[in-house]
């Protein structure tokens, strides 16, 4: 249950600067890969919780990974 609160808006911290686009960032990624985790865990008949959060951790990976953080 963290990981699926945590990870969402720890990747929209990274893409967004601003308060309002950083909550509507973490809301679309969560609800996005909350369907993609289900559709993946419905085909490969897999538990949906861990899939939803492998999904997360995935995209936090590939989003981290591809924008330069700025240094404080």
């Amino acid at each position: 249950m963290n990981g699926f609160l945590v990870i969402p808006a720890a990747t929209a911290k990274i893409i967004s600067q601003q308060f309002v686009p950083f909550l509507i960032t973490a809301a679309a990624i969560g609800a996005m890969s909350a369907v993609i985790g289900m559709i993946i865990s419905g085909a490969f008949d897999l538990p949906s919780g861990p899939s939803i959060v492998l999904v997360q951790l995935l995209g936090f990976l590939v989003v981290s990974s591809a924008i330069p953080t700025q240094s404080r």
